[in-house]
């Protein structure tokens, strides 16, 4: 009984054994499905370049679609420029612009702290244009020092050549009617684009002139009679003080030099009313 026993467990053990083979060969099996996915991730690289390819030729297309835009920006740009221009008539336009000449040798006055042969281009805080004030007289000169309250010296120029201004401080608007109207009605109105400076600064002249005809003061105590006595005013307006503005400084020569102080400019002021 006991043999017969032992026989059994032996033959039961080999079929395990066996049972344990055939599991091997199911393991090799896998290992050799995952060769076919490493083939698979290579096959999705290759996909991935193409997708990339397909992009740059995307981008490509774009950029030569947002330079086709920009062209027709350009174009509109233009387009509405000269629609603009066309909202305005032109002859009526320039019926407004007018230009005075001072000939070589006229006399210019003007004030500065530094020396009157240093001649400085500064921008204008009221027009936006660069150049340097004068005065066709010392009087409007004098008055700045009394707005500034600081002794100044007092220089007088002439012109080395003949030079041609337009008529009027704000009159820059008119040489570019479409950048400071709207429309025509505006420009007749007096209906101004503010914050706008002009593209090129040019000379300008204000008193005494067609389209400019009122001679400026200062904005001084001391000078608020010349424009409250009627006697006064006559007398300002005899002095034919003009405002004038130009570009190009190295058109003036200087020939003399005074410092003056705010209580001698008081003084030239109150001798004036005097006459």
């Amino acid at each position: 009984m006991r043999r017969k026993d032992t026989r059994r467990k032996r033959d039961t053990r080999r079929r395990d054994t066996r049972g344990r083979d055939t599991r091997r060969r199911d393991t090799r099996r896998k290992d050799t499905r995952r060769k076919d996915t490493r083939r698979k991730d290579t096959r999705r690289k290759d996909t991935r370049r193409k997708e990339a390819r397909r992009k740059d030729t995307r981008k490509s297309k774009d950029t030569r679609i947002n330079l086709k835009d920009k062209s027709i920006e350009k174009s509109k740009s233009v387009e509405s420029v000269n629609k603009n221009m066309s909202i305005f008539d032109q002859k009526k336009v320039d019926s407004f612009i007018n230009k005075t000449t001072l000939k070589k040798g006229t006399v210019l006055w003007r004030t500065q702290p530094d020396k009157c042969g240093s001649l400085k281009i500064m921008e204008c805080e009221d027009t936006g244009k660069k150049g340097i004030y004068l005065g066709t007289n010392k009087y409007v000169p004098i008055g700045m020092i009394l707005e500034y309250n600081k002794p100044m010296n007092l220089c007088q120029y002439k012109l080395t050549k003949d030079v041609e201004l337009y008529n009027g401080k704000y009159i820059f608007r008119y040489l570019e009617p479409e950048r400071y109207f709207k429309n025509m009605d505006d420009l007749l109105n007096g209906k101004i684009i503010l914050n706008v400076k002009p593209k090129k600064s040019t000379n300008h002249i204000d008193g005494g002139v067609k389209g400019a005809e009122d001679y400026l003061l200062p904005i001084h105590d001391d000078f608020d009679d010349f424009w409250k006595d009627k006697k006064l005013e006559k007398v300002w307006e005899k002095l034919k003080d003009s405002e004038v503005f130009l570009t190009d400084p190295s058109v003036l020569k200087n020939v003399t030099e005074e410092k003056i102080t705010v209580k001698q400019a008081k003084q030239i002021i109150a001798d004036l009313k005097k006459k």
